[in-house]
């Protein structure tokens, strides 16, 4: 298996090469790149083992990759709009590991290739979505870094325990390794060296962790961006804009929502910039207020926005208390990480109480709105987090701790 390379890649001669694994959509790789830019700028050489859905995401961050087992982006989807609709996903047993049974099938092929890829390198390092990483640490030795992109310590729900249990308990037992507790979340973790990359400002790092627990502060990147002169425009024409996004979760009547959305930003007399909805966004052409556009790094836009509109995923909702601006959460599922967050920057004092995505209509909606751009005690508070969170260097301290970590080893 050779890694592929993107043609603008600099070769450097590197301290440590270092593969980097996960699985997921854009929110589940976007602070990994900014580790992996992290490395890099200090002589390290970063190699990612991705899913195919991803390769696309990686040709346009410029860093090395190789394909291993596919993934299946389509029950993926299926299973998040599953989650999104069933208010009792959280605690539904049996569903969801029937849903993640189909994934069986990837893991030996996936094994096989991520044990190949870490022959060739110092460190390996994995996100929360990739159980198979610890398993070829336990197989190989080879060091092994994990890192959680979520406050709460990675604790699932009774459902999302008992699909890791199901899915991959079986599969260590048959090749020789004990069972783990909640293999998708905490059992997931490295027992060298487990990263948090969230904020203390929103939780202190809890008494109880082991020493090699360690929080970092969110991962953040900064790459260059220059809009389109039609986006500058519209920045320029009026007030800040309410920008709408809602991440890559996929919605059983995307139509009905955006009309709900269009609605609350007439009622709550707002110009509005509205990432996503592929299909329906064409129809916003011949309106001056509102504004459709595509992906944009959130470090560049939420900086000119009035409020933030958005579901919470862990990668989103660092962008919004970065920003300083405040946000309306609409999480989509008890199950998502995203109820979580805006509980916390409700605690804070920088935001509204959530909307759940099954209970949103546009009044309410047009009222949050109302309330983050004109009450100045949220806006305050949310200015004051953004400050604290700036002030954070979160890949830096992780870069840090990585290589104190290799260097106990002795290893480049």
């Amino acid at each position: 298996m050779q890694c592929q390379d993107n043609p603008n890649l600099k070769q450097t001669s590197s301290l440590m090469r270092l593969l980097i694994t996960n699985f997921g959509t854009r929110g589940d790789f976007e602070p990994f790149f900014a580790l992996a830019g992290e490395l890099e700028a200090h002589q390290h050489e970063p190699i990612f083992a991705i899913p195919e859905s991803a390769v696309s995401m990686l040709k346009q961050s410029g860093f090395r990759y190789a394909v291993i087992a596919a993934d299946d982006p389509e029950l993926r989807d299926k299973i998040n709009l599953s989650w999104s609709t069933n208010a009792d996903a959280y605690e539904a047993s049996g569903r969801m590991a029937e849903e993640f049974s189909i994934l069986q099938s990837y893991l030996p092929a996936a094994l096989k290739e991520l044990t190949n890829l870490s022959s060739t390198v110092s460190l390996l390092v994995s996100g929360p979505a990739q159980p198979l990483a610890r398993i070829v640490h336990e197989t190989t030795g080879i060091p092994f870094v994990s890192i959680q992109v979520s406050h709460f310590g990675g604790n699932g729900g009774p459902a999302i325990r008992e699909a890791g249990d199901k899915l991959v308990n079986p599969f260590r037992r048959k090749i020789g390794l004990p069972p783990v507790k909640d293999p998708f979340t905490t059992g997931a973790n490295s027992p060298q060296l487990a990263l948090y990359a969230m904020s203390r400002h929103l939780r202190p790092r809890p008494a109880t962790w082991p020493s090699h627990y360690q929080i970092t502060g969110f991962f953040f990147s900064d790459p260059a961006y220059h809009p389109p002169p039609e986006l500058t425009s519209f920045l320029k024409a009026g007030a800040p804009p309410v920008v709408v996004t809602l991440g890559s979760m996929p919605h059983q009547s995307p139509e009905v929502l955006l009309s709900i959305i269009l609605e609350a930003l007439t009622l709550s007399e707002s110009r509005a910039l509205i990432q996503g909805f592929d299909i329906p966004t064409g129809g916003l052409r011949d309106n001056a207020t509102v504004c459709g556009v595509g992906y944009l790094p959130h470090s560049w836009l939420f900086r000119f926005a009035s409020c933030v509109v958005t579901h919470g995923g862990a990668g989103t909702a660092a962008a919004v208390f970065r920003s300083g601006v405040p946000g309306v959460f609409i999480p989509h599922s008890e199950i998502y990480d995203q109820r979580y967050w805006s509980q916390l920057a409700y605690e804070y004092g920088c935001t509204v109480p959530a909307i759940p995505l099954q209970k949103l209509d546009a009044t309410t909606l047009a009222h949050a709105i109302m309330q983050c751009k004109e009450d100045r005690v949220l806006r305050k508070n949310a200015v004051d987090l953004g400050i604290k969170i700036r002030s954070e260097r979160g890949v830096d301290t992780a870069r840090q701790m990585i290589e104190t970590m290799i260097a106990s080893f002795g290893l480049s």
